[in-house]
Order: C-alpha cells, then structure tokens, then sequence
C-alpha cells in the first residue's frame, strides 16, 4: 500500500488520465485502464527477440498437437502469460494475455518454481498457499517433494490442480 495523501494520488491519476491510459467511468467516477494501456505491452513484447523465437515455437507445437500452447514468465510470486498460440480443439479454456496464475497450481507455475535459487522455493512454501481443488497441492513438504521431480524431469504435470477438469503440461525453457 502506497503511503501517499489522497491529493497526491488524485494528481497522479489524472497525469496518467491525461496520458489516454486509464479512462474516468462518467457513472461511477471510478477509473479504469483504457485500451491504450495495451500498447504498453506490445511494445515491450515485439522489442524482445527471444518472444519471436517463442511464439515461433508455439505455432510450431500447436500445429502438431492441436492444442493451444501458452509461454509464461516469473513475475513476483505468480506467472503472467505473455504469448499464446491457440489450437484447433473445439473446447478449450480461454486464458489471455497478462493473465496471472499462482506458481503452485499450475503445471508453468511448477515449472518455473522448481528451477529457482533455495531461498525463494523455501520463501514460497512456507507461505499459505491457495487450494482451487481438491487436488491443488497446498502442503510445503508435498510441493517440494513435486518440484524435486519437476527439477529432476525437466516436466511439469496440472491434474486438476487449478480447475477440475483441465490438465496441462509444462517444460520449463531457459535463457
């Protein structure tokens, strides 16, 4: 929480107001994010090299699987996902870009997890974790038993962990 009088946040708002990228609803008086917002993203994602490659990568996997893959990043104690290629599958779950997810729950967040430094796995396990299921793996000893496996496998498995009836699979790819 930012320690700022309200006139100072109320400045703030209407600079970036001003800027074209949060919106004031004329009903509410609340603001939220305009559309200009995501020109913000796609220029930092079009400037990275190694997203070409990627998104590359995915269409790649995509095409020989059918299914939509996604490529996630560490951000704090979450993934966001920054590029998606979707399948050709009829039904399937509509994650966007930017979305975050807990590093727990999911088979990218476990990914991402079992490849950190000691210090931070042991951060993040010790800290009460969010249960989406009944399968979501909520105890410390349990998850670093499962990221030992991921660590050791180079493969990362979601069987219902952050919504029932979804599996997913993830590898982690390093720089």
């Amino acid at each position: 929480r930012a320690e700022l009088d309200r006139a100072t946040c109320y400045r703030m708002l209407r600079t970036v107001e001003q800027a074209g990228y949060i919106v004031r609803e004329s009903n509410t008086r609340n603001f939220k994010l305009s559309r200009k917002i995501l020109s913000l993203a796609k220029h930092l994602l079009a400037d990275d090299e190694s997203h070409l490659l990627v998104s590359q990568t995915l269409k790649q996997i995509s095409a020989a699987t059918g299914e939509t893959c996604h490529y996630s990043e560490l951000d704090g104690d979450s993934t966001v996902l920054t590029l998606r290629c979707k399948g050709t599958q009829l039904v399937t779950v509509d994650f966007r870009i930017g979305e975050r997810c807990l590093l727990h729950a999911t088979s990218v967040g476990k990914a991402i997890l079992a490849f950190q430094d000691d210090q931070f796995k042991i951060d993040y396990l010790y800290r009460p974790l969010a249960r989406f299921t009944e399968h979501t793996i909520i105890d410390p000893f349990a998850l670093a038993e499962e990221l030992d496996k991921i660590h050791r496998l180079r493969v990362s498995y979601d069987r219902y962990e952050l919504a029932l009836g979804m599996k997913c699979v993830a590898v982690p790819i390093h720089g």
